[in-house]
């Protein structure tokens, strides 16, 4: 009776896990890709929402404004600038400009839309909905 291992089958085991490592690596680089374009993706909607709020809150006109191909966009108040970058590799496809106007915190009424890139071409779409101003995050199917 033998016990233990031999050479081969030792070789046909790592070969299998070698294998397999690679495998997951891939999707746990694409999982990684996605998750900083969705965590991108709620950012600007929550700091359009928040500029909309101060508006109301505030009584002072703010305004959200990301140019075609930026890494980053800029909320801006009277006498206030703040910019905030995108997580690595998330760009803006397509930038907006929205202005939240007090009292209310309304928008002008045109439908806005920020459309943001991913590494790999995925894209996501953060929508200022009708008047009121409300920031919603749309996954591209």
């Amino acid at each position: 009776m033998r016990r233990g291992f031999t050479l081969i089958e030792v070789l046909v085991t790592l070969a299998v896990l070698a294998i397999l490592l690679g495998l997951s690596a891939t999707g746990l680089s694409q999982y990684r890709k996605r998750l900083a374009l969705n965590q991108a993706a709620t950012q600007l909607a929550t700091d359009l929402n928040r500029a909309r709020s101060q508006a109301r809150r505030t009584s002072t006109r703010q305004t959200v404004s990301a140019p075609n191909g930026a890494t980053g966009y800029t909320i801006a108040s009277p006498g206030r600038t703040v910019v905030r970058g995108l997580p690595g590799g998330v760009r803006f496809y397509r930038g907006a400009t929205v202005t939240f106007y007090p009292p209310y915190g309304n928008t002008d009424a045109t439908p806005k839309q920020f459309v943001l890139e991913g590494v790999g071409g995925e894209r996501v779409f953060v929508n200022v909905v009708g008047i009121g101003g409300k920031a919603v995050v749309v996954r591209a199917r």
